[in-house]
Formats: C-alpha cells, sequence, structure tokens
C-alpha cells in the first residue's frame, strides 16, 4: 500500500491520478473535510476532481 500524505497540487496531482487510474484496480481518494468549510464549494471541488 502507497499513503501519500502531502498536499499534491497542479501538474503532479493530474500525473498522480493518471498513474493510479492505469496502474491500480482501485484507490481510495480520502478528502479533509476541515480544509473546505461550505459543502457545495466542496461538492464542486470534488465534481472537478473526477470529472474526464
Amino acid at each position: 500500500m502507497l499513503d501519500v500524505s502531502e498536499n499534491v497540487k497542479g501538474k503532479r496531482y493530474k500525473q498522480l491520478i493518471d498513474l493510479l487510474s492505469k496502474h491500480c484496480n482501485r484507490f481510495a481518494f480520502v478528502e479533509n473535510r476541515q480544509m473546505m468549510e461550505i459543502e457545495e464549494e466542496r461538492l464542486a471541488y470534488v465534481d472537478i476532481l473526477i470529472a474526464d
């Protein structure tokens, strides 16, 4: 198991997601809900992350 605990952003984040989707049959995306206080903004951000 690989545990990434740093805040991966931008191009590195996209590369990580691409790597996971190509080489893993499953992975967990865990978010820290305390980092976004407004629920609607948090959900919109998650929608952006999972868009193709």
